[in-house]
């Protein structure tokens, strides 16, 4: 439900989800050290106006805290390993949350199918946590989850190669 459009077989993130993603895997790297959103625009590459006003909503959200001050700055509120990428998603770009299928009188076998593809797309992202986009061993991070063996068995029953 959080996805812009479907492009070439991938399903993509809004910006804002996007460099949020981005600015609280760098934050989560350098845990449990704040950072300035200075520093966090420099290490990153996103434009500082966009990137204050996600943390903003980030802040409010309880997913990260600020500290004004000498070594103030942004932190992670809580581990990576607690943080999940749909939370973090509808923290910052909550019109995606609500999604809307085709409607139309022929329209049911496509709008069912794809009100299941938007359900596993929510599961995907729940399941999913911030420390382990940051893992050094992504093999260890990702394939041990309940998830992981759905879209293992998904992806073997239907030749869809991942």
């Amino acid at each position: 439900s959080f996805f812009e459009v479907f492009q070439e077989g991938r399903l993509m993130l809004s910006s804002r989800s996007r460099y949020a993603l981005r600015a609280l895997s760098h934050l989560a790297e350098l845990a449990p050290a704040p950072q300035t959103t200075d520093q966090i625009a420099a290490a990153t590459g996103l434009p500082p106006a966009t990137l204050s006003k996600i943390l903003q909503a980030l802040n409010q959200t309880g997913i990260v805290k600020t500290q004004r001050g000498v070594g103030g700055g942004v932190e992670l509120a809580r581990p990576p390993e607690g943080l999940s990428v749909q939370e973090v998603v509808a923290a910052v770009d909550p019109t995606r949350c609500v999604h809307e299928v085709a409607n139309g009188e022929h329209c049911h076998c496509l709008q069912r199918r794809l009100q299941v593809v938007m359900a596993l797309a929510d599961l995907v992202l729940q399941q999913t946590t911030i420390a382990e986009l940051v893992s050094t061993h992504p093999s260890s991070a990702c394939g041990s989850s309940a998830i992981d063996a759905l879209l293992h068995n998904l992806v073997q029953t239907t030749g869809i190669d991942s």
